[in-house]
């Protein structure tokens, strides 16, 4: 099951912490950065801390599946001796 396809979302959104998870990775990814809300919420340690919202729209997901097949494939096939598959395979 694909999120864009099956469930037929327009757009993904995420909210992480601005401690956690790589900026680079999220936008590497193809994930655009929306904004940053300072210290909407408390942790469990007491501390606060900005987050930070990504989203990742419909139209984008068909080229990031594509990329991410690839390097995958690409990945897998060096690992196995294959081949990786075509875009869109």
């Amino acid at each position: 099951m694909t999120l864009f396809e099956d469930l037929q979302l327009i757009r993904l959104a995420l909210r992480r912490q601005s401690q956690r998870t790589s900026r680079q990775a999220l936008t590497r990814l193809g994930l655009v950065c929306e904004g940053t809300p300072r210290s909407p919420m408390r942790r469990q340690d007491g501390t606060r801390g900005d987050s930070l919202y990504y989203s990742l729209l419909a139209e984008r997901w068909a080229a990031l599946r594509d990329t991410l097949r690839t390097g995958i494939g690409a990945k897998t096939s060096v690992a196995s001796g294959l081949t990786p598959p075509a875009p869109g395979q």
